[in-house]
């Protein structure tokens, strides 16, 4: 190298350049702990700057629960001057850990130690990589120990299937016979049931489809291009047991009423071609595989639900006649949950307390009254759920949304579904009136009562005699 390009080795500059670029974190503190010097790598290890960390306590930046630990192994290590090789949990400035392999060594000059340097190597990535690496390998371990039971398994399979390709001629016999109880088993089984292959192919046609729609086994098994559908709506459309096999593609196209449930389809539909006025038929679509699990084909059983859905019908209507009813009604009539909260009412209600519907709906019972109205019903509710008997002619005032106190009466019942009181429901009347004068005559009574007992009082203190006779 020729003498005017020689590397300036004396430099202190040079040397500070040498240290800031270290692909490693160099740093020395004194005895105490307190970092004296550290470089600029450390903003990428942990994100603080070497001026935020000069005079600060090493152990201030490793975890909380580590750091009387790492503390003690520091000041003992200065104490013996050891060198050594030490793995860190360190804290960067955003909150997250990081692991850092330190090499330490003590700064001694003229015999005299006067703190530690080290160099310090962000590993993290190296320690996620080796615990992946330990998981892979664990994994792998399991692996192998399942591939060889499953080889164990094969074996035992190959032998099985050497046993049975023996008995052969037997087992050709046997699986006719399971075909035929099969067949037997489909045949008497309640409901109406086909099966048909990925081809659209009738394969199967049970005795209770043959007395639903009048057609025979015979006649239907087979044929193909939905001719299964004639039967039902009088001509040739896809139905579930399509869907079944074409992913569920526009179900909703011909089904109002249907649901999927773990690849089995489920629907209701009015089958014009059946019965004198048509038929209701609720239906049930599965896929049909072989042992290995290679789909072959869908089954479909049907059932007929006319007769429910006029129970259906029927109920619906009376429930919106009872509904009619309930709102022609001039009292106020409620439906509160277990919480008190309004979840029905008629008309009448949110008019007599100067509420909206919408305002109504949901609000609780305690919103229209004070509290010791409030406790006086909660006591009425608590009473009907304990005895599940109604209690009649409860009274109580209610405060409107104007202010206005209007005093009540009402039955209390429960309301019980499946065998459990879900809330409760009555009727309330507005006796406002009527409390008034009952009220006013009770004050009446009172004074003529006082009136009386005053006139008693006079007689019975007369200087004279008092008699009365008829």
């Amino acid at each position: 190298m020729p003498q005017d390009k020689k590397l300036p080795i004396n430099n202190l500059t040079y040397l500070n350049n040498l240290l800031e670029n270290m692909n490693e974190v160099l740093y020395t503190y004194d005895l105490d702990g307190k970092i004296t010097f550290i470089n600029q790598k450390v903003y990428d290890v942990i994100g603080y700057t070497p001026e935020e960390l000069i005079g600060q306590y090493m152990w201030k930046y490793v975890p909380e629960k580590y750091q009387a630990n790492f503390r003690s192994i520091l000041k003992g290590r200065l104490l013996k001057h050891e060198v050594g090789t030490y793995v860190v949990t360190v804290v960067h400035k955003d909150g997250s850990t990081r692991i850092v392999r330190l090499n330490a060594s003590p700064i001694v000059i003229d015999g005299v130690t006067i703190g530690e340097m080290g160099l310090a190597t962000d590993i993290t990535n190296e320690r996620k990589a080796q615990k992946e690496l330990k998981r892979s390998n664990l994994e792998l371990a399991s692996l192998s120990q399942e591939l060889r039971a499953a080889n164990e398994q094969l074996k035992a399979i190959e032998e099985e299937l050497r046993n049975q390709l023996e008995e052969s001629e037997s087992n050709k016999e046997a699986l006719a016979a399971a075909h035929q109880s099969l067949q037997d088993i489909l045949d008497f089984l309640p409901d109406p049931t086909f099966a048909i292959d990925l081809e659209g192919r009738i394969t199967m046609w049970n005795r209770s489809m043959e007395e639903l729609t009048g057609l025979k086994a015979r006649e239907m098994t087979g044929k193909g291009n939905y001719e299964y559908a004639i039967p039902f709506y009088g001509h040739r459309r896809p139905i579930s047991v399509d869907f079944v096999l074409s992913g569920n593609k526009q179900i909703k196209d011909y089904y109002k009423n249907a649901f999927i449930n773990n690849d089995v389809i489920y629907t209701e539909a009015f089958a014009t071609q059946l019965g004198i006025k048509g038929t209701y038929l609720s239906s049930k679509s599965s896929i049909l595989s072989d042992s290995r699990g290679n789909r072959v084909g869908a089954i479909q059983t049907v059932r007929d639900i006319t007769v429910q859905k006029a129970q259906e019908e029927a109920l619906l209507e009376s429930e919106e006649k009872y509904r009619n009813i309930i709102q022609s009604l001039d009292d106020a009539y409620f439906e509160v949950d277990l919480a008190g909260n309004f979840v029905f009412f008629n008309k009448a209600l949110p008019q007599a307390v100067g509420y909206s519907a919408n305002e109504m709906l949901g609000l609780n019972y305690r919103a229209i009254m004070d509290k010791r109205n409030a406790d006086k019903v909660l006591k009425t509710f608590n009473k009907v759920y304990t005895t599940g008997k109604p209690f009649k002619e409860f009274g109580w005032y209610v405060t409107t949304k104007q202010g206005h106190k209007l005093f009540v009466e009402s039955t209390v019942l429960p309301i019980i579904e499946e065998g459990e009181i879900t809330g409760f429901k009555g009727l309330i009347r507005d006796v406002t009136e009527r409390k008034r004068a009952e009220d006013a005559l009770k004050k009446s009574e009172n004074e003529l009562n006082k009136q009386v007992k005053y006139l008693n009082t006079l007689i019975d203190n007369l200087n004279e005699m008092f008699i009365t006779y008829d």
